[in-house]
């Protein structure tokens, strides 16, 4: 059963979102924003969980970039 708020990747099957600086973990983990939401990788990790068995390709580009 998934979480009653549970962040769930789109029908597009893309997630787009920024890393940023995590003070809690004094930078050691980036903070992922997804959607305007900061979410934890294990967060992230649930919402893959909906794809299992599927390949995946992480692209990562410049903030002015439009993609």
């Amino acid at each position: 059963m998934m979480p009653k708020h549970a962040m769930l990747i789109s029908d597009s099957n893309v997630v787009r979102g920024r890393i940023e600086w995590d003070d809690d973990t004094g930078g050691e983990i980036p903070l992922l924003i997804i959607d305007g939401n900061p979410i934890t990788w294990e967060q992230l990790g649930r919402m893959l969980m909906t794809h299992e068995g599927f390949n995946f390709k992480l692209e990562i580009f410049d903030p002015f970039e439009s993609r």
